[in-house]
């Protein structure tokens, strides 16, 4: 029988990629906010939003951030050097789908039909080569944190 969602900590995303392979990193701000749109309206509240989120990350060890939201994606992603404070962050964030796309064997260039414009794809192969670890970037991350939005989104925790 399957396990229902906990509104504070979704666990769907989880199973599906664990079921992949991957080792789920514990991520207790998996349902915050990325900042949205905040990024652009109020930049310092949307920055420190992302940081958060990626310190959080980079802290319990995760080789990337698995998201369902393109504008989580996109601040998470394309935010990194500028929310970057005493050390870089070098954490790919990519749709759950490529990482399944990977797990199943399928390039990451096949496996995202806009390769050639997709900031995480490229993200993934540009950050995957500077890993201390790093490994074939066609090959999926070992340990990956799950990024659940939408409904569940905390902005003021």
């Amino acid at each position: 029988m399957p396990r229902s969602n906990n509104q504070r900590n979704p666990t769907s995303m989880d199973r599906v990629l664990e079921a992949c392979g991957a080792t789920i990193v514990y991520y207790p701000v998996k349902t915050h906010c990325c900042g949205g749109s905040q990024k652009g309206t109020l930049p310092e509240i949307g920055l420190n939003l992302i940081r958060r989120l990626l310190t959080e990350a980079q802290r319990n060890g995760a080789e990337a951030i698995a998201t369902v939201c393109p504008l989580c994606q996109f601040n998470l992603e394309a935010f990194q050097d500028e929310a970057s404070t005493t050390s870089k962050f070098h954490i790919p964030v990519l749709y759950f789908t490529q990482l399944l796309a990977l797990a199943l064997g399928v390039r990451l260039n096949e496996a995202d039909s806009s390769a050639r414009s997709s900031t995480s794809s490229r993200s993934w192969r540009r950050r995957r080569s500077r890993m201390p670890d790093a490994h074939n970037p066609d090959t999926p991350p070992r340990s990956v944190c799950t990024f659940v939005t939408g409904n569940q989104h905390r902005c003021h925790d």
